[in-house]
């Protein structure tokens, strides 16, 4: 493969991520999105909003892949596991939860 077509086709790829984030982002705008974070390989966003939900997206379809409820109040901070198998969540109503990801 010459250079050339490496290029494009990187840049091909790169494009094609940044359109399914910018899908998920429009996505999250339908809600009050209070904490965004990227899984360690890139292609999970997991969000916490005051609908009480965190909701994990992929990124490069923009889709919802699973949508998990257990807060009380609205959704303060999320956060992967350095693994990506793992979401923590911190909500509101004062607790801390952990939610395995047994697809990672």
């Amino acid at each position: 493969m010459s250079v050339g077509v490496a290029r494009r086709r990187y840049r091909n790829t790169k494009f094609c991520k940044i359109k399914s984030v910018i899908t998920v982002l429009k996505s999250l705008l339908e809600n009050t999105v209070t904490s965004l974070a990227f899984s360690p390989d890139g292609l999970t966003i997991v969000s916490g909003s005051d609908d009480k939900t965190i909701k994990l997206w992929d990124v490069q379809t923009g889709l919802p892949i699973i949508i998990l409820f257990g807060h009380e109040s609205y959704v303060e901070s999320v956060a992967f596991s350095p693994d990506g198998k793992n979401v923590v969540s911190g909500g509101y109503d004062k607790t801390v939860k952990v939610w395995h990801m047994p697809w990672q």
